[in-house]
């Protein structure tokens, strides 16, 4: 099994899609919140919600996303 690398999605944009992807395989409201703003909280989340991400560092094995993590500040609403 090849080692993971972590990655910033800032150095990778192209990944934002998988990235979201990963994010999307969890069910709304089950493990993930989407930028702490709470009319995304749950949804679906989207390519555009990860850039109100003050980060999100993914795990690649190879090209491919496994991982990530994205720290979401809060927001005027909380």
């Amino acid at each position: 099994m090849p080692a993971l690398v972590l990655a910033d999605l800032d150095q990778r944009p192209e990944l934002r899609p998988a990235a979201a992807a990963v994010f999307a395989a969890c069910p709304p409201g089950h493990d993930h919140q989407v930028c702490g703003i709470p009319e995304r909280m749950g949804m679906e989340p989207r390519p555009e919600d990860l850039s109100e991400c003050l980060g999100v560092l993914l795990a690649l094995s190879g090209i491919r996303v496994v991982g990530a993590l994205g720290l979401c500040p809060y927001s005027a609403q909380q």
